[in-house]
């Protein structure tokens, strides 16, 4: 089980471990807090694990390349969703070469989904989504500034939505602006 306290990170190596073709991932939603809060087991026992070996077979469906961005900029049966803040999307913050947002992207900042580290309730993800036009019949790309943030929204789209076309693009936001033959807006 992964687990840190904004979820950002977990999510980064969710989506990860799930493109490499990982089929039992978990997090621990509110990290060891809530594990104590269920009473759950807790030892300082470390235990041993008898190892194995994974062989990645990697999932093209979750990714998406600069190129497939720019090849779907205009599909309308694709929808672009910057996962930052506000301030990124907008350009007045971002550590990228150029600042803004990839022409056409929805803005739906990952705080939408989660709260100090705990998914919020899926009632409450829905009404957000539906409000930013975001729906399952549309293939979702999801980028951020380096795709960290952009896993968290991954697995609650995808794992517990069940929103069936959901890619990340891992190059994302800083990859796009390096391009200066890319538009920004």
């Amino acid at each position: 089980m992964l687990y840190c306290y904004t979820g950002v990170s977990a999510g980064r190596m969710y989506w990860i471990l799930k493109y490499l073709g990982a089929k039992d991932v978990k997090l621990l939603d509110g990290q060891m807090k809530a594990w104590r809060r269920a009473r759950k087991p807790v030892t300082k026992d470390v235990k041993e694990f008898a190892p194995t070996k994974f062989t990645p077979t990697v999932d093209n469906s979750i990714i998406a390349t600069m190129q497939y961005v720019k090849d779907h900029l205009e599909d309308k049966n694709v929808l672009l969703v910057d996962v930052r803040s506000k301030e990124e999307y907008d350009g007045q913050k971002g550590k990228a070469k150029r600042k803004g947002h990839i022409p056409g992207a929805i803005h739906f900042e990952y705080k939408n989904v989660i709260d100090n580290g705990v998914v919020k309730p899926k009632a409450d993800i829905e009404k957000a989504l539906n409000a930013a036009g975001i729906t399952p019949d549309k293939e979702i790309i999801l980028y951020c500034e380096t795709s960290a943030r952009a896993g968290i929204v991954y697995l609650v789209l995808k794992d517990i939505l069940g929103y069936p076309k959901v890619r990340v693009y891992d190059g994302a936001f800083y990859e796009w602006a390096a391009d200066q033959s890319n538009p920004v807006e």
